[in-house]
């Protein structure tokens, strides 16, 4: 009879250390896609701002902008999603919804941007990321004539 009393208890608590493991399972694999998702607005940020902050000019196409470097060029096409080509690298960031990029200029002739913002919409909240461009006054002149 103590037999049949132990195993009864046996197979209790581990049919709720089973209910237990199964949803801290479930938690895991949802944080980790959480996870995984919001690593992907953090590298394209990292990217665009390093792109940015080290480019000698950056200049606006008819579908995005060109990161222009001494010996290489980093191109963002915008879409429906974003597409970054570096040399033979390319990367795609299709988690924004609704994108528009606004651009302000250093001139009138809306070559050289000074700044980028990247709007849209993440996770059904709104996303902005902003970035500024500092030039010397080589730019700056090479612009205006």
């Amino acid at each position: 009879m103590e037999m049949i009393v132990v195993m009864i208890i046996s197979a209790i608590i581990v049919s709720m250390a089973y209910v237990v493991f199964t949803k801290v399972n479930v938690l895991a694999i949802t944080l980790k896609k959480l996870y995984q998702a919001n690593y992907q607005v953090v590298l394209l940020d990292k990217l665009v701002y390093a792109d940015i902050e080290h480019a000698d000019r950056v200049v606006k196409t008819a579908d995005g902008f060109v990161c222009e470097f001494k010996n290489e060029k980093h191109t963002y096409h915008i879409s429906d999603v974003i597409v970054r080509t570096q040399q033979h690298q390319i990367d795609t960031f299709a988690f924004i919804k609704d994108i528009n990029m606004v651009f302000t200029f250093l001139s009138e002739r809306e070559t050289v941007i000074k700044t980028v913002k990247i709007e849209g919409v993440y996770e059904e909240e709104e996303l902005n990321l902003f970035y500024a461009k500092e030039y010397g006054a080589d730019v700056y002149v090479n612009d205006y004539e």
